[in-house]
């Protein structure tokens, strides 16, 4: 079962990649030498394959990362509350995207989620809430993304 779970997360992320060829730049290999004549109209394969790709897909994109963001925001709440229980350890909101860079491990800023938009701390007595703005990339609508903790 846990080999079918990891499988699912490896096929999630090939197709966000997939989904976000163009920007990427997965396509650009095409770029090099292929160009399609259309007319007296030139276009390049990779853009245009890219272009066609990305609206075919974007849809799914956002979902994906909808959940994918959301899967990072528990892990911060689980790391944020351990460090709390253990060490007496946790962000405020001035400090949690250096927080984040030191606590979280991850190939890309561990501050940003997936829209590339800085998640937020909030903390309200003894409850903490992390956010991401969601697919929109403004805080305060219905796309957030919100995961609380408990703090001491």
């Amino acid at each position: 079962m846990r080999n079918r779970n990891y499988l699912g997360f490896v096929v999630i992320i090939i197709f966000v990649f997939l989904m976000d060829a163009k920007s990427f730049g997965i396509l650009n290999f095409l770029s090099s030498s292929k160009q399609m004549n259309i007319g007296p109209v030139r276009a390049d394969l990779s853009e245009v394959i890219g272009n066609e790709l990305s609206k075919l897909l974007s849809p799914f994109s956002n979902y994906i990362k909808t959940i994918l963001v959301t899967y990072e925001l528990s892990t911060m709440a689980r790391t944020i509350e351990v460090k709390a229980i253990g060490k007496n350890i946790f962000p405020t909101p001035e400090n949690f995207p250096q927080y984040l860079r030191d606590t979280m491990q991850s190939s890309r800023d561990p501050s940003l989620d997936l829209w590339g938009t800085p998640y937020v701390f909030e903390r309200r007595g003894k409850v903490g809430i992390i956010t991401s703005c969601g697919p929109d990339k403004q805080r305060g609508t219905s796309d957030d993304i919100r995961q609380e903790l408990q703090l001491p």
